[in-house]
C-alpha cells in the first residue's frame, strides 16, 4: 500500500479514505485521457517554493501538443512512481524536468511517460493559469537561476520570519 492522498471534492469535504497513491493516480490519469480536468492536491516539497505540500494543488488536463520548456506535467519515473515536475529542456531523447525546488534535473524522460499537463493550479487558496506573473516568474527566470536556488530560497525563508515577527 502506497501512501494516503487526500481527496478534494467541489468544497465539499468527503469521508477520507486511504488508497494506494498509484492506484488513485493511475485512475486520475485515465480521467483526464477521456478529456476531463481533474485537481490534485500537492503532495511533498519537490514544487516549492512555488507549490507547498498540502497547501495547494494542480489541475490535471490532456496533453494536445508537446510539453514546452516551462510547463508543468505529471509523468511517470520507470519505477512507477508519479511526479509533477517543470520541463526545464526538450530534446530528441525526450524531456529533462526540474522540481522548482531542486537543483538537480531528471532525464530524459520518454514522451510516452508523460500523462498529464498541469493548466492551473490552486496556491494558497486561489486558482492562476500560465498567464499570471507568478507563474511566468516561476516558468522563465526561476529555471534560469538553478544553481543560485538553495540560496534565493533560504533568503525568502528569512524574509519570511521577519514578516512574521
Amino acid at each position: 500500500m502506497g501512501e494516503s492522498v487526500n481527496i478534494e471534492m467541489q468544497g465539499q469535504q468527503p469521508p477520507l479514505r486511504v488508497v494506494d497513491t498509484q492506484a488513485y493516480i493511475s485512475m486520475l490519469c485515465d480521467i483526464v485521457e477521456q478529456g476531463r480536468e481533474v485537481p490534485l492536491n500537492i503532495s511533498g516539497s519537490s514544487m516549492s517554493p512555488f507549490l507547498t505540500h498540502q497547501r495547494d494543488a494542480v489541475m490535471l488536463s490532456r496533453i494536445t501538443s508537446p510539453p514546452q520548456k516551462g510547463d508543468i506535467v505529471l509523468f511517470c519515473r520507470e519505477d512507477g512512481s508519479f511526479v509533477v515536475h517543470r520541463v526545464r529542456k526538450v530534446c530528441e531523447k525526450g524531456y529533462y524536468m526540474i522540481g522548482d525546488g531542486q537543483t538537480e534535473s531528471e532525464g530524459p524522460v520518454p514522451i510516452d511517460r508523460l500523462r498529464a499537463i498541469v493548466t492551473k493550479v490552486r496556491r494558497k487558496g486561489d486558482w492562476m493559469g500560465s498567464n499570471s506573473l507568478m507563474w511566468r516568474f516561476f516558468a522563465s527566470v526561476w529555471l534560469q537561476v538553478i544553481p543560485l536556488r538553495r540560496l534565493f530560497v533560504r533568503l525568502w525563508q528569512i524574509i519570511e520570519r521577519i514578516k512574521r515577527h
